[in-house]
């Protein structure tokens, strides 16, 4: 079989107040640059280059290995070459293999962990010490990321090797080949993104907090006729303690100011009352039995989770509750989707292209399950 290893070092340049998503060396970033790759071919040639591209597509015989290969391939792919190869190219990816023939236990195994499994070496942490010094990898000696490249260019060998032994003794290797064209594949999916029309997303932004907001006011207006003690401005759709209290009774803690019955003799607040702080319990009737519809945490508060609230919905005999159930469900609905899809899209879109770039990973799960992860597509696609 003939194989080549590839690894490429880049830079880490996704960062600070402007960053998308938490990827620091992400492949999408603008000024994100190939800093230095390498390969190493079946015969032990290596060929390490300081270039935006360094490494050609190889032929359709050889099969390409690498640690994390999905990283490598999604720098590549901005050369049309790469894009074309992607088509018909094979691969294996150390850590997804390992994945594989460990029966869904290691998941996410890093390199060192996968050299230390498989006899290779372990390199000196000098690199990664630069990187969390906040040194971008251009600025690393060249010696010494060479070094490092070259260095994972002959473990990521290794571990290929031994993997290839105990795949070929465990009757997988068909099964991973499979595993490996569905890791192309979204390798494409991730290249190629979502498309997002930004001036669309703001208008449905802007009304879903028109939305809210109006709802919030309702919910409380209601809220009010049952903490007359508690300032408006208190008051809050968000808080599980004094919605639980309103529905179901019981007390609460405020802070009040009471006057102290003497006043200030000079200064600015010359004969106003001097007040004092403190905490006052007031105790909620209930709207509705407590023990009929929720249970309470070990904080000792009512739960109000939406399965509480549905049931509430569904049996409530009187307006007051169901009424207040019904609109904090819709209100609750309303802030998911605000934070989760409009606000939360919003900062994962890559000005270049206006596209969510999301990860697909393979090795995440229990089970084999594909996941998606910044955004989740799989569950957005639900929706």
């Amino acid at each position: 079989m003939h194989y080549m290893v590839i690894d490429l070092e880049t830079t880490i340049r996704n960062r600070g107040d402007e960053s998308i998503g938490d990827f620091a060396a992400s492949p999408f970033h603008p000024d994100n640059i190939i800093v230095v790759g390498g390969s190493k071919d079946d015969a032990g040639n290596i060929r390490t280059l300081f270039s935006s591209l360094p490494v050609a597509p190889p032929t359709t015989d050889i099969l390409l290995v690498g640690q994390n290969i999905a990283f490598d391939l999604l720098y590549l792919m901005s050369d049309p070459e790469w894009r074309e190869w992607l088509k018909t190219g094979r691969i294996w990816d150390t850590m997804l293999v390992e994945y594989l023939i460990s029966g869904q236990e290691r998941k996410y195994q890093s390199l060192d962990a996968l050299s230390v499994r498989y006899g290779g070496t372990v390199k000196p942490d000098r690199i990664k010490e630069y990187w969390e010094a906040g040194i971008d990898t251009p600025d690393i000696p060249r010696d010494e990321l060479e070094e490092y490249l070259i260095g994972d260019l002959n473990n990521t060998e290794i571990v290929f090797l031994a993997q290839l032994e105990e795949a070929d003794r465990l009757n997988m290797v068909p099964l991973i080949a499979t595993q490996m064209e569905a890791r192309l594949a979204t390798v494409e999916m991730e290249w190629n993104g979502m498309y997002v029309d930004k001036e669309i997303l703001e208008v449905h932004k802007v009304a879903l907090e028109y939305s809210i907001g109006v709802l919030s006011r309702r919910i409380i207006a209601e809220m009010e006729k049952h903490f007359p003690a508690i300032a408006h401005s208190v008051l809050t759709p968000n808080s599980s303690q004094q919605i639980g209290t309103m529905l179901f009774g019981g007390t609460i803690t405020i802070d009040v100011q009471e006057d102290t019955g003497t006043r200030y003799k000079t200064g600015k607040r010359a004969g106003e009352p001097k007040l004092k702080r403190e905490k006052k319990i007031i105790t909620i009737p209930q709207l509705l039995d407590g023990d009929t519809y929720s249970t309470k945490g070990k904080n000792g508060m009512w739960r109000v989770d939406v399965g509480v609230l549905t049931k509430i919905v569904a049996g409530a005999l009187w307006a007051t509750p169901h009424d207040i159930a019904k609109q904090l469900l819709q209100y609750r609905t309303l802030i998911k989707d605000l934070t989760t899809y409009y606000r939360g899209y919003s900062k994962l879109l890559w000005p270049t292209d206006s596209c969510m770039h999301p990860s697909y990973s393979h090795c995440a799960t229990d089970t084999g399950r594909l996941s998606c992860s910044k955004p989740n597509l799989q569950q957005a696609s639900g929706k």
